[in-house]
């Protein structure tokens, strides 16, 4: 392998939360390490097995769970399996599978792992420190999968068909009214919206949002260009759901521009509530 090759893989490494910059101790794991390379969906470890090396991410990134919960996902330039190696006979606490279309890392072994703990100290402390933050952080992970998740799912379906059952109650009250039934709509969609966004990972919340609003977004977009074309090919016969921008198209405009800035405000949010809780997350750990 040629010297800019490695050269370059000891600056990625350096960048690891475990190495923090130290060149020298970065160089020592590339000496101690190999190269490996592996396709997606490809697994490096399976909970309960005895291997213990240890991965440092160069390329790609890989998918963590216990007991089929999701913990985690590792990239570049993160480390994996450093908890098994911290022991010897430790077996692996978790699955892991490549996520990425291709995955590169070094790979080291347990013993010299154990080696540049003993011989480096600081090393060896941030080393504790990170296992503590992951080990806490799973532990919250999987109590909060393992409340209920059955009964979980029920309460959601029947909160759920409760508020659309109360939007339908209320739409049919109205005389079935095609502008309440738009407005009744979307306040169902944005129901089902915050349940799916809670469901798929709650500590994840405000991100899913941010993705979720980014789609509706683009889905309003795709209206909005669809009632445009109606409504400028004259076309009688409405789609349902379509804005008839022939019928008072100013206050059309004004509609579309509230639902636009509505949900480019709610993406924002998301964005910035999801910052801070990463923030708040990484200086409580």
């Amino acid at each position: 392998m040629s010297t800019e090759v490695l050269d370059k893989h000891r600056q990625i490494i350096c960048r690891s939360e475990l190495v923090a910059n130290e060149d020298d101790l970065a160089a020592k794991i590339i000496g101690m390490s190999r190269l490996v390379k592996f396709d997606k969906g490809q697994v490096l470890m399976t909970h309960g097995e005895d291997a213990d090396d240890v991965y440092f991410i160069l390329f790609g990134s890989v998918r963590v769970s216990i007991n089929s919960t999701f913990i985690d996902t590792r990239e570049a330039p993160q480390t994996i399996g450093e908890m098994a190696a911290m022991k010897p006979g430790a077996a692996r606490s978790a699955d892991v599978y490549v996520e990425s279309e291709k995955l590169e890392a070094r790979v080291i072994s347990a013993h010299d792992f154990r080696t540049l703990m003993s011989t480096h100290t600081e090393f060896s402390t941030r080393l504790s420190s990170m296992v503590d933050s992951m080990n806490r952080k799973n532990i919250r992970l999987l109590g909060t999968s393992s409340r209920s998740p059955g009964n979980a799912w029920t309460w959601t379906s029947i909160v759920f068909g409760a508020v659309v059952g109360l939007l339908c109650g209320i739409w049919l009250g109205l005389g079935g009214s095609p502008l309440w039934f738009a407005i009744l709509s979307a306040l169902g969609a944005g129901a089902l919206s915050t349940l799916v966004a809670i469901r798929m990972n709650p500590d994840l919340i405000y991100r899913n949002m941010f993705w979720l609003s980014g789609a509706a977004m683009i889905a309003q977009t795709v209206q909005t260009v669809f009632s445009l074309s109606f409504s400028v090919d004259g076309t009688q016969n409405q789609l349902p759901l379509l804005w008839n921008f022939n019928s008072n198209p100013e206050q059309k405009w004004w509609v579309v521009l509230i639902i636009y800035l509505s949900l480019a405000a709610l993406a924002f949010m998301s964005w910035l509530a999801d910052r801070d809780l990463r923030r708040n997350s990484s200086k409580s750990e």
